[in-house]
């Protein structure tokens, strides 16, 4: 007898042991799928943003005039144009003027924004001519 209840408690740990076994792999079931479900949408909030950002860029793209001859100037004359501004508009030029040292300053600055943009370029052009009377 003493074999047979020992059985069946060895019997009944095990089984114990498979429900609490079983029990533990629903419940992981269930975060993986949770886990999931998360990284789907976050994925999918994601490319609804990049989305969005698309249709704005495509809206203002279509919605501005392109000058095509500005673009292919640029191409080619901005960087000797720009160089050329760059170190006749230096603020370091005009230490002793404090007027033109500002006017300077402020052309130094326009000129670095649009390094790639001849057309702005000669405009600065014409104004550091106007006001640092410099001689190109």
């Amino acid at each position: 007898m003493m074999d047979t209840e020992k059985l069946e408690e060895v019997v009944s740990a095990a089984e114990k042991k498979m429900d609490a076994v079983t029990s533990i792999d629903w419940w992981m079931w269930i975060a993986v799928v949770e886990f999931l479900l998360i990284v789907f949408l976050l994925f999918v909030r994601k490319r609804q943003k990049r989305g969005e950002e698309m249709a704005q860029f495509k809206k203002e793209a279509i919605s501005n005039e392109i000058d095509f001859d500005n673009v292919l100037d640029s191409s080619f004359n901005a960087a000797l144009l720009y160089d050329e501004l760059k170190k006749k508009c230096h603020p370091d030029r005009f230490p002793n003027d404090v007027r033109k040292n500002r006017v300077a300053t402020e052309l130094s600055l326009e000129i670095a924004k649009n390094k790639n943009n001849v057309k702005r370029l000669r405009e600065l052009k014409r104004e550091a001519v106007e006001k640092l009377g410099v001689k190109f």
